[in-house]
Order: structure tokens, then sequence, then C-alpha cells
């Protein structure tokens, strides 16, 4: 791998090397499509470890969970380009950190086996601070997602054009994270006030 990523790398890379969290909790299986200037899509199947002593269906906050992992994903690219580091460096001195949630609506139930598409939207960026807003969908034929966002470009993105018989399942406003260096995230001072 080079220093730093390049335009569009996110796509193809599997998402254990971008995101710190274990199997267990790890919410994206693929990225689909990446632009830096607009935002991200992503895709996962949900697993029967997910829906576990949870009559079956898949919780609300792993929806935006999910939703949040593809976010952080986006950040932690584009903070390899301004650091001009690799993403293993970037893991070694920074921890993405989930600071806050706008508003969250829930359409729809999802169970074992659905495959979600989550689309987020560049808020805004500045000082490892990103804000993203958009909307997760359930697929209607999930073997059809790799192909239709193969040739997706930044007007399809705009415009949210969806594949065939996609489903709407949560719109989710403004979530908030922003890139920790890890001694503050470790010590847990990242968050607190200077004392007068």
């Amino acid at each position: 791998m080079k220093c730093y990523p390049e335009e569009n790398l996110l796509v193809g890379i599997p998402p254990k090397e971008v995101l710190i969290h274990g199997p267990s909790k790890l919410f994206v299986d693929d990225y689909l499509w990446f632009d830096p200037q607009l935002g991200v899509v992503s895709a996962y199947t949900v697993k029967p470890r997910d829906v576990h002593d949870h009559f079956g269906v898949f919780r609300g906050v792993d929806m935006i969970e999910f939703f949040g992992q593809t976010c952080i994903s986006a950040g932690t690219v584009m903070e390899c380009w301004k650091e001009q580091c690799s993403l293993a460096e970037m893991m070694v001195r920074f921890r993405f950190a989930f600071l806050g949630l706008g508003q969250v609506q829930l359409h729809n139930l999802v169970v074992e086996g659905d495959t979600l598409v989550s689309i987020c939207h560049i808020n805004h960026y500045r000082f490892r601070q990103m804000t993203m807003s958009g909307s997760v969908y359930r697929a209607g034929d999930p073997g059809l997602l790799q192909e239709f966002y193969r040739t997706y470009n930044s007007t399809d993105f705009k415009q949210e054009k969806l594949p065939p018989s996609m489903q709407k399942i949560a719109d989710i406003e403004r979530i908030v994270g922003r890139a920790i260096k890890l001694e503050k995230f470790n010590n847990n001072t990242y968050g607190k006030r200077r004392s007068a």
C-alpha cells in the first residue's frame, strides 16, 4: 500500500483493515461507493449473532452503529490523506469517537439475512470532525449491488439513485464523529473542559 490511500481506495478494502472493531461488533461487509467530497455507500448482511436474544430482530441501535461505522470509514481514509499516513499508522495514532446524533426515524424491522445499504452524505468535515446524514435501505436483490455501484457517479449519489426494489428502513440525521489522538482517548480527556 502507498503511504496514504488513493482516491476511492476505500472501495474494495476489507472493512477490518479500516475499522478497529472486533468481529462481533463489525457492521460493514463491503464499501460500494465513495467520494471524499460527497459521501459513502456500504452494505451489511445481518448475521445470526446480530439478532440473538432480541426476538430475531436487528436492533435499531445496531442499525445506527452500521451507519456510524460507514461514516467512520470515510473519515479514517480522509484523515490518512490529510496526515499522509497509512491506515495502519492512523490506527496507532488516532481513535474515532462518537460525539453526537440528531434525529433518527426507523421505518421497518430488519431480520437475519437482510442485506442493508447505508447511504451517508457528508454535511461537514473539519479539524478531524465529520458530520454525516443519510438513510439505510434493505436491498431487494443483494446480488445486484456490486454491479449497480460499479458505474455509480456523483450525480447518481446526489439524486440518491437506488438499485431496484430498495426499501427505506431508517433516516439518520447529523451523526458526528471525531478522530481523537490515542493518548487523549485512552486517558478519557477528549471531552473534558479545561479547568479555570
